[in-house]
């Protein structure tokens, strides 16, 4: 596939997220909510750190392993390489947002286990064995010890396989849920980072609605309304704290970014009776500007 036929591909791909062919609630979404997933275990090298921007040092070295594959043949049809489509900019809509990506790296540390995680929505599924490759050789290949540290150390791969589909559980009450961040959330508009509560909450809207167009829906929903009821919430932040790192871009020639997030528990109560289902289903896919490459993964914890 030469390099006019992906861009007039990716070109109809962003056409067609823009508009897809059917539309649906955000309760009916959950129902139909699609991701694929394939886990690795790995054994913790020694001196291995757990740093916060462990998913995106995973997710980068994914990058590079996906950049070395070429087109996929799927049912006689020739598509763009993986990085095309999983990996590489797709462009921006009309209001100056960058189409959001369909894949999310996730990397923790459990004992004496190094455990990464790769979650693929929609028909961005189709590239799933592409995408497994490639995230075992880079694992394969070596990731940094630690925050800050360039000397990557290989990992032993010892379980491997994709995990079970399940419904996503929506909550049926809540007076009150905690979001837990695993990964630095960032939220920018404008080019300005919006690092308070309200901007973090209506991020995920964005980015749940963001993977519902992967799955071929737009969602019905009063957006205005929906802010507003944000805006009327009661947060709790003292336990979100300030964060630093670099990261490196080779699209910049490989120079350090600084980056600056939020990290820690946000509490949240009011009426998040029409949050709620956004709300679980952005714990699936991370919230945030960089929610794609790792930031902005939470847990989700609900009080009745």
């Amino acid at each position: 596939m030469a390099a006019a036929e992906v861009e007039q591909w990716k070109q109809a791909l962003v056409e067609d997220l823009r508009s897809p062919p059917f539309s649906c609630s955000v309760d009916e979404m959950a129902t139909m909510w699609s991701v694929r997933s394939v886990r690795f275990v790995c054994a913790r090298p020694e001196m291995m750190q757990d740093y916060p921007e462990l998913s995106m040092r995973l997710r980068g070295a994914w990058g590079h392993k996906l950049a070395e594959l070429g087109p996929v043949e799927r049912r006689g049809f020739s598509m763009p390489p993986p990085y095309e489509v999983l990996f590489a900019p797709l462009g921006k809509w009309a209001s100056g947002l960058e189409v959001p990506k369909p894949a999310v790296i996730r990397g923790w540390i459990d004992g004496d286990l190094l455990i990464a995680e790769m979650h693929l929505f929609g028909w961005a599924e189709v590239y799933l064995d592409h995408a497994a490759d490639a995230l075992a050789a880079a694992l394969a290949a070596g990731i940094s010890l630690g925050s800050g540290v360039r000397q990557r150390v290989p990992l032993r791969i010892l379980d491997a396989g994709e995990k079970a589909r399940g419904l996503v559980e929506v909550p049926g009450r809540a007076s009150s849920v905690v979001l837990v961040f695993r990964t630095p959330v960032v939220v920018r508009n404008a080019g300005l980072l919006r690092q308070n509560p309200t901007a973090i909450l209506k991020s995920l809207l964005l980015r749940v609605s963001g993977m519902a167009r992967w799955q071929g829906f737009t969602l019905d929903a009063d957006w205005r309304e929906l802010h507003a009821r944000i805006e009327g919430l009661t947060f709790d932040a003292r336990h979100l704290n300030d964060t630093t790192w670099e990261r490196h871009s080779i699209r910049r020639g490989d120079s350090a970014i600084p980056m600056h997030g939020l990290l820690g528990k946000l509490g949240v109560s009011g009426n998040l009776m029409p949050l709620l289902t956004f709300l679980a289903l952005a714990e699936t896919c991370n919230t945030g500007s960089h929610a794609a490459l790792g930031l902005g993964w939470y847990d989700l914890a609900v009080y009745p």
